[in-house]
């Protein structure tokens, strides 16, 4: 039977070597992350200026709209 002070230390290296794994992982998990935020920025500043074209054209269309039927 472990006394406590093996009990300990085996559960400290385990915790350790968990901790180890996670840290190590860490830099490629951040790395990913970014990536995909910039991805994501890109794809929704492309969304917001196509918002933002179609808008212009719209607007134009209905004064146009009803610059043309006023003129009737």
């Amino acid at each position: 039977m472990l006394n406590q002070a093996a009990v300990d230390a085996l559960c400290s290296a385990a915790y350790l070597e968990n901790y180890l794994d996670c840290v190590d992982d860490l830099p490629n998990d951040l790395q990913r992350t970014v990536t995909m935020l910039r991805e994501l920025d890109c794809v929704t500043n492309g969304m917001y200026i196509l918002y933002l074209i179609f808008g212009s054209l719209l607007t134009a269309g209905a004064i146009r709209h009803r610059m043309d039927s006023s003129t009737c």
